[in-house]
This record gives C-alpha cells, sequence and structure tokens, in this order.
C-alpha cells in the first residue's frame, strides 16, 4: 500500500512538473508569437511612411508646379514657343522671390560647372564672379514666370553645398537637359499618362522653396545659395539651382 501512495505521489509530482513545464512553454510561445506579430505591424508602419513620405514629395512638387509655373529650356526653337505659352504678368508681384529648385534622382541634368572663390560664387565677394552672372555670361538660362532666369548653386557635382568640401559655380543647362534622349522619352510617357501637361518642359525640376523674406533680391539669393542644397538633400532630391532674373 506504501509503495502504491507513493507511486501516485510521484506520478502527481510528476503532472505537476509537466503541466507547469507546458505552461510555461505556451507563454514563452505567446511571448514570440506577439513580438513577431509587432514586428510585423513596424515594419508594414515605417513602408507606409516611406511609401507617404515619397507621394507627398510628388505631390508637393505638382503643387508646386501648378502655383509657380512651368520651367522651359531656351535654346534654338524653344524661345518663341515658350514665351507664347507663359502668362508673363501672373507673377509680376513676386520679382523678388528667389525660387529654391530640386530635380527628381537618377534622371540626366547637365550641370555646367566653373571653379569660383565660393565668397564670390555665393555673392559675398566680387559681383561678376557670383554664380548666376556667371551662367548668365555662359548663355545657360531657362524660361521661369514669364522671365529669363538662370538655375544655380554653388557647391559640388553631385548637389551638395559649397560648406561641404569643394566648390563650383554650378550653371543647370536646361538647353541640353531638355534634348537629352532619355528625357524627351520619358517626358512623353509622363504626357501619354496624364503626368505632366507638356512635355516641352523641363518637368524633371520643381520649386522646393521660396526665398523672399528680404526686399534686396541679392540678399534673397544669397540666402538661397546657403539653403537650398541642403533643402533638397532632405526630400531626397537633388539640386537644380536658385532661380534668379538675368535683368536683376
Amino acid at each position: 500500500l506504501i509503495s502504491s501512495l507513493k507511486l501516485v505521489s510521484v506520478c502527481q509530482s510528476w503532472k505537476s512538473v509537466s503541466c507547469t513545464y507546458s505552461e510555461a512553454v505556451m507563454v514563452y510561445l505567446a511571448k514570440v508569437s506577439i513580438c513577431f506579430f509587432l514586428s510585423l505591424i513596424q515594419a508594414g508602419i515605417a513602408t507606409r511612411q516611406e511609401s507617404d513620405n515619397a507621394e507627398s514629395i510628388e505631390m508637393d512638387s505638382e503643387q508646386e508646379d501648378m502655383n509657380d509655373g512651368p520651367v522651359y529650356p531656351v535654346g534654338a526653337g524653344f524661345e518663341s514657343a515658350s514665351l507664347a505659352e507663359i502668362d508673363v504678368d501672373s507673377n509680376s508681384s513676386r520679382v523678388e522671390d528667389v525660387e529654391c529648385f530640386c530635380m527628381k534622382p537618377y534622371v540626366y541634368a547637365d550641370l555646367d560647372d566653373e571653379d569660383v572663390n565660393p565668397r564670390d560664387c555665393t555673392g559675398h565677394g566680387n559681383d561678376r564672379n557670383r554664380c548666376d552672372n556667371i551662367c548668365q555670361r555662359k548663355g545657360k538660362v531657362v524660361h521661369f514666370e514669364g522671365k529669363t532666369q538662370t538655375l544655380s548653386f554653388c557647391g559640388g557635382d553631385e548637389g551638395q553645398g559649397y560648406q561641404e568640401g569643394k566648390s563650383e559655380c554650378q550653371c543647370f543647362d536646361g538647353a541640353d537637359t531638355y534634348e537629352a534622349h532619355d528625357n524627351k522619352k520619358k517626358a512623353q510617357k509622363l504626357y501619354q499618362k496624364g503626368k505632366i501637361s507638356n512635355p516641352n518642359t523641363l518637368w524633371m525640376v520643381s520649386v522646393a522653396a521660396n526665398f523672399g523674406g528680404k526686399r534686396n533680391p541679392e540678399k534673397n539669393l544669397k540666402d538661397c545659395y546657403e539653403e537650398c542644397p541642403r533643402i533638397c538633400h532632405q526630400r531626397h532630391l537633388v539640386t537644380a539651382g536658385c532661380a534668379y532674373p538675368t535683368y536683376l
């Protein structure tokens, strides 16, 4: 009898241990499942945020393009046709503003550079060597807001600002960028899909910021040269330059 009682006691103890062990395993598996589920949710949120950011950049670019008007190349066969499509008086009140333009990455753009002292390039020294004046002498201009303007910035070939190392005057060449075979092909596809209203524009550039806080347009240009590369970088875009009228 005693042996039988001992056996029952051992079995009950083993059953209790087994049950406790099973409960511990179940708790552990539940925790693992919850962690895995939460990680999937976090990954989904991150992916959605990246998608929303990309869509936001595109929407911002489209909205800004509608507000400021398209940018047209200047060159043989462009000038007269482009001017005919622009409302010259629509933005006359904004002549002192300087727009910072960014462009979509992985799209060919021709930037014509010239070595120049960063102080002169940004308008803090010899104005003759200020970047927009260099670009104007080179004939690197576009049509924007009914005016002939330069798109320029002081920095590196990859769009970085002049504060980050070697700096050159970078002139956006609208005519050569427009004429690039891949860009013209892409423009036609975008036009056919209704993404752009006119394939004869520089569709790859868009306004990212506007500098109009100073009464002197040259001071607005200096502010743009200072901030534009950083703004484009934050948007995961490439710097195209600061728009400045050739007659100022």
